[in-house]
């Protein structure tokens, strides 16, 4: 095989590869949802959501708190051992406080009959 054809080829599988990489990508990308389009429809799904925190209680070293948007509200429950895991990212739980804006990843679940997050391992970024 000459260089030329060699080079083509090499060129033509990489640009496939990251044609591919690109699709994957956004096959495994977590849809951003208003909280108030989250039903039971969303129950065990993935979702993005943004909102502000109120009331907020921490027990058992557990996180406790509402999260609301301009479109609804939901309760989110951050479990003791995904708290530490944001410790080991530098995200600091203690600046999660009635009124701040977050961004939190999670699974949607039902519980009691309530829907609920529960954020994924460090999924929850504080908005600045």
């Amino acid at each position: 095989m000459n260089e030329k054809r060699l080079v083509k080829i090499c060129l033509i599988g990489t640009l496939a590869s990251f044609f591919v990489l690109y699709i994957l990508i956004q096959q495994n990308s977590v849809p951003h949802v208003n909280i108030g389009d989250i039903d039971r429809n969303f129950i065990g799904k993935t979702v993005n959501i943004t909102g502000y925190v109120y009331d907020l209680n921490l027990k058992d070293e557990n996180l406790f708190f509402k999260l609301n948007d301009s479109t609804g509200t939901i309760k989110v429950v951050i479990w003791k051992d995904i708290l530490k895991i944001m410790e080991n990212k530098n995200t600091n739980a203690s600046k999660i406080i009635n009124g701040v804006e977050l961004e939190i990843i999670g699974e949607v679940q039902l519980y009691k009959g309530e829907l609920e997050i529960t954020p994924l391992r460090g999924q929850v970024f504080i908005k600045f």
